[in-house]
């Protein structure tokens, strides 16, 4: 009898998980109150509150909120049932507030635009339709999405100085623009995504599952407790980093980068730019604290404190030179032209273009140097660097001091010939 008992008991807890888990697909089987049909336009004046509540609403138009105008969904199934794509268009100061609801549509795209002071509010809601659902944020609008669901694409275009709050929900892809403010957290990015201009990004406890580019002069990415799949920050963009792991960081131009309290780096690809480039101690694993190119803006400025990064990868451009020393990494590439001095220093792979040159000075490879015709790869070994450089102090003063004695003795030829004549 109390093996019956447990085996009940432990149905109905199944049965609750499923219904927690499954609610929005529940939902859209749930037989409502009231049912509409509404052909043409739906319009909320200026002013207006319309609410529709426990309704299946089948909507053959585009929603227009007028200014100040006001349109909330309850505990419903709101239907966009016209043709080709279907706009749902907010003016100055209208709100569209949509709750526990379902969004649908019979059309591929949904698209809403938000101009000026406009708000949306997603609470509790799933987008349960195959097809795209775009929300742009225009002028100073708002939107917040929390706890909502997708069922295929959820993409935010974010615009101007408008603001969109994410929480415990999952999108496809952001784009942010202008100065535009984006706060996720707990929520899931499925899809590429970038920023732009001074656009600024904060995720906490949040899950870029792809790429996230950030281009601009001065963007602000707070990265906390999250992950990401690959970051590229162009530009003079600036990346902060606490806490949280990102698979590959690819930067390119001048962007800042941070990381820091237990962030992990699985990939850090450079590109050094053009001229000559000096990396001093760059070894892979934890730092406490380390920075590379910190003076130069030219360059990206990388912090590392109390964080790893598994494997650093540089590539050497065309005319660029390195000097790589006391250092640990785990490859090093040179295109044509390019050249790099490796000093005291351990490089896994090195692979040389065309008519590029590195030297291996004291220093290791885990593999050989894979090599283009052309390509000069030069050994040295034993001399340690400060003897290098008194040698070199030696040489330079004996090469002086014998300048100066044939200088002497000519002179001295000179003026005798001259006396004697």
């Amino acid at each position: 009898m109390s093996t019956l008992n447990w085996r009940k008991k432990y149905v109905f807890f199944v049965l609750l998980v499923a219904i927690y888990l499954f609610k929005f697909e529940i939902l859209s089987a749930y037989t409502y109150k009231d049912s509409v049909q509404h052909i043409g336009d739906l319009i909320v004046s200026d002013g207006e509150i319309m609410v529709i509540n426990n309704t299946e609403h089948l909507q053959y138009g585009d929603v227009i909120i007028k200014e100040n105008g006001n349109l909330t969904i309850v505990n419903s199934s709101f239907c966009m049932a016209k043709e080709n794509r279907t706009y749902v268009t907010l003016s100055d100061n209208a709100v569209l507030n949509v709750m526990n609801s379902e969004l649908t549509s019979q059309v591929h795209v949904l698209h809403f635009r938000c101009y000026n002071s406009s708000r949306i509010i997603f609470k509790d809601i799933f987008f349960s339709f195959w097809g795209s659902t775009v929300i742009e944020l225009w002028g100073n609008s708002t939107a917040s999405f929390e706890d909502s669901r997708q069922k295929e694409w959820v993409q935010l275009e974010v615009h101007d100085v408008a603001k969109v709050t994410v929480k415990d929900s999952t999108i496809a892809m952001i784009q942010c623009s202008g100065s535009s403010v984006a706060f996720f957290q707990n929520s899931n990015i499925m899809y590429g995504s970038s920023c732009t201009q001074y656009a600024t990004l904060i995720l906490k406890h949040s899950n870029f599952k792809e790429w996230l580019t950030v281009e601009g002069s001065s963007d602000f990415i707070a990265i906390e407790n999250s992950t990401l799949e690959i970051l590229w920050p162009h530009d003079s963009s600036n990346v902060t980093i606490n806490n949280s792991y990102v698979n590959t960081i690819e930067p390119f131009d001048s962007p800042k980068i941070l990381l820091a309290n237990g962030s992990r780096v699985d990939n850090f690809e450079i590109d050094l730019p053009l001229g000559y480039s000096i990396i001093h101690g760059l070894r892979e694993g934890y730092m406490e604290n380390y920075t590379i190119f910190e003076e130069e803006r030219i360059w990206p400025s990388i912090s590392v404190y109390k964080s790893s990064v598994r494997s650093f990868d540089l590539n050497i451009g065309s005319s660029s030179n390195l000097f790589l020393e006391d250092s640990s990494i785990s490859r090093l590439s040179l295109s044509k032209y390019g050249s790099a001095t490796i000093y005291n220093s351990e490089v896994h792979l090195v692979y040389c273009d065309s008519d590029s040159l590195v030297i291996l000075w004291n220093s290791r490879t885990s593999l050989p140097i894979q090599s283009q015709p052309g390509a000069i790869v030069r050994y040295f070994s034993t001399v340690s660097l400060d003897l290098f450089y008194v040698l070199m102090a030696i040489a330079i003063i004996l090469a002086l001091a014998l300048t100066c004695a044939v200088l002497t003795f000519l002179l001295y030829k000179k003026s005798k010939k001259t006396a004697t004549s």
